[in-house]
């Protein structure tokens, strides 16, 4: 049985800016742990949860995992998709971090 390691890195959202580049927030509802472990504040109920919207107008929900676009470094869920470090964003708690494409 895989369980999840509650990193936190798939509760990244990735908000495109009007210049092009991203920024990458953790999801609002995101809780950190002083552990340095992640939960969902609402994770009974955050499938199709809406998020909100990035500047392009990008409408963000929560989806399950096995439909995200990428693999995350070190989550026992990856399916060779290419890999997106979010570990520095989370450690980065509540801020967001801006990076170009």
């Amino acid at each position: 049985m895989t369980v999840c390691l509650r990193c936190g890195q798939c509760c990244v959202l990735k908000l495109r800016n009007l210049d092009g580049t991203f920024t990458y927030k953790p999801c609002k509802h995101l809780v950190f742990l002083k552990s340095g472990k992640t939960l969902c504040r609402i994770y009974k109920k955050r499938l199709d949860t809406k998020l909100g919207s990035d500047e392009s107008g990008q409408q963000h929900e929560c989806i399950l995992r096995v439909y995200d676009r990428h693999d995350y470094t070190d989550c026992p869920f990856n399916t060779n998709k290419p890999v997106l470090n979010l570990k520095k964003v989370i450690s980065n708690g509540r801020n967001a971090t801006k990076q170009k494409t």
